[in-house]
């Protein structure tokens, strides 16, 4: 989600991009661990993960998508690219009394290539990233660094 504002507040200018945070709603983290479980199995069948320079990034979306989603908040952005989102995802470990935090950019490949087929291609069917966040997200939440930061911790 993007809102629009307009650079230095002069009509006819170019109008800049504000990203701003939204979070997933709890009852669609389950559906967003399915799609990084998919993406991590396909990454983990052809070794792909060894190609990225930063094999922890894949062992932390790994761990993500098999928490327990009751301890999960996920929190998203739009970039500046329409398909590309960039997700922080909150897990309370409630054994350890810790917050563990990821961050990764994710690019809804789905979505991307349904604009190419027709309607009745099965890829229609397949629920992508960007139909969880359009679907079912809690209203905007602050996007500066320091309302990040009391987001998460608030729970």
């Amino acid at each position: 989600m993007t809102k629009t504002k307009e650079r230095n507040g002069n009509k006819g200018k170019k109008k800049a991009q504000e990203h701003v945070w939204s979070e997933l709603l709890p009852s669609r983290i389950a559906d967003f661990q399915g799609i990084i479980k998919q993406l991590v199995a396909y990454d983990d069948s052809i070794e792909r993960y060894k190609k990225y320079g930063d094999e922890d990034a894949h062992w932390i979306r790994k761990a993500v998508s098999v928490a327990n989603p009751k301890t999960m908040r996920v929190f998203w952005r739009q970039t500046d690219n329409e398909y590309t989102y960039l997700f922080i995802v909150s897990v309370d470990s409630k054994s350890g009394g810790s917050i563990y935090t990821a961050q990764w950019f994710h690019e809804d490949g789905i979505s991307r290539e349904r604009k190419d087929v027709s309607l009745d291609s099965p890829i229609h069917k397949v629920v992508s990233v960007g139909d969880l966040i359009v679907d079912s997200r809690l209203p905007v939440l602050s996007d500066t660094p320091d309302g990040f930061k009391k987001m998460v911790a608030a729970g």
